[in-house]
């Protein structure tokens, strides 16, 4: 049986690796498929705009793309990997009353992925509206969800830790209000 203490730190592992994986499945309507990694997203080097331009261009379809919104860096998807790395480090480091802390950034790294997937999701509406609408269709893939269910392990997990631990006789003697005698 996997002990409890090292189902925070694998489980912040797995979501960091799953950056390395398609986040993004992009199909244009004559077919042509592009993904976009979460790395990608994280380092800038493949965004919406352009994985657009590289599906027209493929198709070999005239069509303009005016979007004017600078979509170099995804923040969210940085903040992801470094709630990600920095949940399984502290995990690796931190021996006493780490389980609070280890839940608030597992939550906080689903937070940011939904908030990534909002911002992509903005990017995308701006997208439609300025070109062809129906073009190109978006699907979130295996990373992304991947991802998003350890950064959930991870949190709930910790904090069911925790919870237990408050429940403990010991410890709710020890922060219990003390009424006068």
């Amino acid at each position: 049986m996997l002990k409890r203490k090292w189902v925070s730190p694998v489980s912040f592992a797995i979501a960091a690796v799953a950056f390395f994986f398609s986040f993004l499945n992009l199909t244009y309507y004559s077919g042509s498929v592009s993904t976009v990694s979460g790395i990608e997203l994280v380092t800038g080097t493949r965004t919406l705009n352009s994985v657009f331009e590289e599906l027209i261009e493929s198709a070999s379809q005239p069509a303009t793309l005016l979007f004017y919104k600078s979509a170099g860096l995804n923040y969210f998807a940085i903040a992801a990997i470094l709630l990600a790395t920095g949940g399984m480090v502290l995990s690796l480091l931190l021996f006493l009353q780490q389980e609070m802390l280890l839940g608030i950034i597992g939550l906080a790294g689903v937070f940011a992925m939904l908030l990534m997937r909002l911002q992509i999701d903005s990017q995308w509406a701006i997208l439609s509206t300025v070109t062809i609408k129906n073009l190109l269709n978006i699907e979130y893939a295996f990373g992304y969800w991947i991802a998003i269910a350890f950064f959930l392990v991870a949190g709930l997990s910790n904090l069911s830790v925790y919870i237990d631990q408050l429940n403990t006789p010991t410890t709710r003697k020890r922060y219990s209000k003390r009424l006068p005698e």
